[in-house]
């Protein structure tokens, strides 16, 4: 009887594996097609949503973060991205300041999975202007929960089976 117990389980984990497989192939069919349709607002507004935040590209005198492109006196572009309510508005340049579009991009995306936006307004110059880093950051966003929720659904199944 232990035999037939192992080898149902084992057939169990192979198709849990093959499903997983099809799935993970599926949503990223899916997502790369919803992508390839969706216009920056729309993905924006999802990614608003998911994380309970609201992203203005307008200067905001009430935002909680801001990040934007300044520039240096002697003409060079830097990238800022700050906490307002906890710095006065002020910028700390050792930690604020980025001299690539893309650190910014980084340090933005890691807040947002920390949920340090949550219920708050986040200031990003430029979020709606299909800037391709941060809506392809977004898109991989989007397609990690899209495969988590999937995979607690086929967890949940396979539970049920056993």
């Amino acid at each position: 009887m232990e035999n037939k117990e192992t080898e149902v389980l084992n057939t169990l984990k192979v198709l849990e594996n093959n499903i997983r497989k099809a799935v993970d192939a599926y949503i990223i069919e899916l997502t790369d097609l919803a992508v390839a349709e969706e216009d920056p607002q729309s993905l924006v507004d999802r990614v608003e949503a998911k994380f309970k935040t609201k992203f203005s590209e307008d200067w905001e005198s009430n935002a909680d973060y801001r990040y934007y492109e300044e520039t240096t006196v002697d003409g060079h572009s830097v990238f800022v991205g700050t906490q307002v309510r906890d710095s006065n508005g002020l910028v700390n340049p050792s930690e604020d300041i980025f001299l690539y579009q893309e650190g910014m991009i980084k340090d933005f995306v890691y807040r947002l999975k920390q949920g340090d936006f949550e219920n708050n307004l986040v200031q990003f110059e430029g979020i709606y202007d299909g800037n391709y880093d941060l809506l392809s950051e977004f898109s991989d966003i989007l397609q990690e929960s899209l495969e988590d929720d999937i995979n607690i659904q086929v967890k949940e199944f396979l539970n049920k089976l056993i």
